[in-house]
């Protein structure tokens, strides 16, 4: 396609808000690589005639239709432009975890990619706003002994904790380097668990809506209360008594009443010195 027809397709789509890249009008660029590559997958959609999955970190409002700060499902009028293009064909916009997850990859290998697209996403969007930093990615494996901070700061400790909850008063303790916290649940259901303060501990929160390899602090959410519940998927601090901080976040949960043969907790964690920014896992 000419520039010229480029230029116009961006300044059209500037005017009337018409999706993709009207999101990014503040650039320098004024969006133009959107525009770029939504005419090249609508080019793919004419010569091709095949349904287009495009892999993509996106999530913009001129891409997906959201609710909160989640993206739903790609814009409509992106969806029949290409069906038109096509010849009837579909659209679908995904994350590659996602893609990898339907192709039935090792959940292992999906778990690894959904924390680098996730980290090298936040990492974008904190370079970007130029505000507080996030996880690199080039140390983001949940199973690696360590998380890396965006613009080469300092390693934060990272593992994984599972355990049988029924057991020891509901309490694992994790140590590493002289710090030692004690993590305490107890039974609430298999999509939610009650995690309590308990043993050598100051404070625990609960953090909802966490991005992975997000960055905040302790003070900057409630930890009034002696019990927090936490859903799947959300995360949680606990600060020991000499003030360090380990965030966790809930990969899976257990429930011998709801048709499992054990009571058991899954969690990723990463271990903050005392006054430091906490990385979550």
């Amino acid at each position: 396609m000419p520039n010229e027809k480029i230029i116009e397709e961006l300044q059209y789509g500037l005017l009337h808000q018409v999706p993709p890249g009207y999101k990014d009008a503040s650039k320098d660029d004024q969006g133009i690589g959107d525009v770029i590559i939504w005419l090249s997958l609508l080019g793919l959609g004419k010569t091709s005639s095949k349904d287009l999955v495009f892999v993509t970190g996106e999530q913009k409002g001129d891409w997906f239709v959201r609710a909160g700060k989640q993206p739903l499902y790609p814009r409509p009028e992106l969806v029949d432009a290409y069906r038109r293009a096509s010849g009837g064909r579909s659209l679908r916009l995904s994350s590659l975890h996602d893609l990898l997850r339907d192709m039935e990859a090792p959940e292992s290998l999906v778990n690894d990619v959904e924390i680098a697209e996730a980290s090298a996403n936040n990492a974008i969007q904190a370079a970007a706003a130029g505000n507080l930093r996030f996880a690199d990615t080039r140390h983001t494996s949940r199973r690696s002994s360590e998380l890396r901070f965006y613009g080469g700061g300092p390693a934060v400790p990272a593992g994984e904790k599972v355990f049988d909850y029924s057991t020891y008063d509901g309490r694992a303790r994790i140590e590493h380097a002289g710090q030692a916290f004690d993590v305490a649940f107890s039974k609430s259901s298999d999509t939610s668990i009650y995690l309590l303060k308990r043993g050598a501990t100051r404070r625990i929160g609960r953090v909802k809506n966490a991005e992975l390899g997000q960055i905040l602090t302790i003070d900057a959410i409630d930890t009034t209360s002696s019990h927090y519940t936490i859903q799947l998927n959300d995360g949680f601090l606990v600060e020991n008594d000499a003030g360090a901080v380990l965030a966790g976040r809930i990969s899976g949960i257990q429930d011998d009443t709801r048709g499992s043969d054990r009571d058991e907790v899954r969690f990723f964690y990463t271990i903050n010195p005392s006054g430091s920014q906490v990385v979550m896992p």
